[in-house]
């Protein structure tokens, strides 16, 4: 009965014994498999799934395969080498994954077209988009389709100019490369072939991919239902007001995704809501990260005001507007408060330990003092002996948060 299955890194040496019988045998007793993925390492079983004999006699309810390309293909690599895909009765969508300098390129035109592949999504490909259009040749009835590409702002335009108008959703993504005060980046926008994709009813859009008039092409598809926006691919907050919320709004949007933070979170909230903890690889830098963990950033860049406040603003009148709002935003909205109350809190134990209030009530005010002595249960008056349980529970706290 199993219905999911991912398999990775079977190709070692005390397993090459194993015969296509061996492997065909155990194909055949997924009769009820409905997603394969072959990871790295499988390249027996790739090239045994894409055969003819699988395809006809094994894994009946398959619909969705994912593969990394393997290693040993020549490129570019012949189209032919999917075309018994066509012959799973149920397989509709297709996941490809490319590594290295290796490109998504066909050098076989005329070939049986895949139309039974309704959705495909190719991960890893590189900039030479005019080369994944010979792919996509080979699929003729697509319906949603995703691209995902490490460089850094795709140049997407010719290959969406490509694209076939049965398209309902298209997602493009790229590596983000955006930092505060950085210099704008090239952007290489392709909004202006979104007309001709006039099914859309999701478009997801990466860093670059579009222009400041967004909202005019977006106007001429009438089904757009889901719009997105990844990491990096933002609009100042009054341009986006304009395109969801605005009297000239997008008006059969119903959903709308900010993916505004990229890989994990620097920061882990208690359930309890009272108090923080840092990733177990933390480094005392200033923004209280671990390796391979970043800061969501909420800062104007270079004139767009994406500020935290404008950001959260926006998040509820859209809201309030019918719309939903999904994505990264929400949980970044939660670590974005939590290390800036961080840098208070350190702030506030520094003049604490010195038991001077003064800057404390010219940057926060009185009744923040007040909220913060009851909250200690202190006086303005330094306590001198350091040795009370109130005085340890304090120079215990700082010392572990005093770090900025």
């Amino acid at each position: 009965m199993v219905e999911t299955m991912e398999i990775e890194n079977v190709e070692q040496e005390k397993e090459k014994s194993r015969s296509d019988r061996q492997l065909k045998t155990f194909f055949s007793t997924l009769i009820h498999l409905e997603q394969l993925k072959l990871g790295k390492g499988t390249s027996s079983l790739i090239n045994l799934v894409l055969s003819l004999r699988i395809a006809r006699s094994d894994l009946p309810q398959l619909h969705s395969l994912e593969f990394d390309i393997p290693a040993d293909w020549k490129q570019p690599f012949d189209s032919k080498i999917l075309r018994y895909l066509n012959s799973y009765p149920s397989l509709c969508a297709l996941h490809l994954t490319i590594t290295g300098p290796r490109t998504f390129s066909c050098n076989t035109r005329g070939a049986e077209k895949l139309s039974k592949i309704k959705k495909l999504s190719l991960a890893g490909i590189n900039a030479d988009h005019v080369a994944t259009v010979s792919l996509l040749y080979n699929f003729d009835s697509l319906e949603s389709l995703s691209l995902d590409t490490m460089v850094c702002t795709a140049n997407y335009t010719s290959l969406v100019g490509a694209l076939p108008t049965s398209l309902t959703s298209l997602t493009l993504k790229s590596l983000s490369v955006r930092e505060f005060d950085s210099p704008d980046i090239d952007s290489q926008p392709c909004d202006q072939h979104f007309p001709r994709l006039v099914n859309l009813e999701y478009l997801y859009l990466s860093e670059g991919t579009f222009t400041r008039n967004l909202i005019n092409p977006l106007h001429r598809l009438p089904k757009l239902k889901t719009l997105g926006f990844g990491r990096g691919a933002i609009m100042d907050v009054t341009r986006l007001e304009e395109l969801i919320i605005g009297p000239n709004r997008l008006s059969r949007l119903e959903t709308v995704i900010f993916d505004q933070v990229d890989g994990k979170i620097g920061w882990q909230i208690d359930g309890d809501g009272d108090g923080m903890t840092l990733h177990p690889d933390h480094l005392d830098d200033y923004n209280h990260l671990g390796p391979g963990w970043e800061m969501p950033q909420f800062f104007p860049y270079l004139g767009r005001d994406f500020g935290d406040d404008k950001v959260k603003e926006l998040v509820k009148k859209i809201g309030e507007a019918g719309i939903k709002v999904e994505g990264t935003i929400h949980h970044a909205f939660e670590v974005y408060d939590a290390w800036c109350m961080e840098i208070v809190m350190c702030e506030m134990g520094q003049v604490m330990e010195a038991g001077n209030f003064d800057e404390v009530r010219e940057r926060h005010g009185e009744e923040y003092v007040k909220e913060l002595q009851a909250n200690w249960g202190i006086e303005d008056e330094p306590c001198e002996c350091g040795e009370c349980p109130k005085c340890m529970e304090m120079i215990e706290y700082f010392d572990c948060m005093g770090h900025i």
